[in-house]
């Protein structure tokens, strides 16, 4: 899982110039919602909780 995010950050201006015009609003509005995943997920982690019933249903 984190193997695929390093690539993508190590490639991440790559990726985006090569997105045509026309999907980069879809793109944005999908990485959008993985972050909001991925924070939940970081405030489980300092908070030693696990995994939430609020963070499953964002999934």
């Amino acid at each position: 899982m984190l193997d695929t995010w390093a690539v993508f950050a190590r490639d991440r201006e790559a990726i985006a110039a090569s997105l045509s015009p026309h999907c980069r609003g879809a793109i944005a509005g999908l990485v959008q919602g993985y972050t909001q995943t991925w924070q939940l997920f970081a405030d489980e982690l300092q908070d030693g909780a696990g995994t939430s019933r609020s963070a499953t249903a964002a999934l």
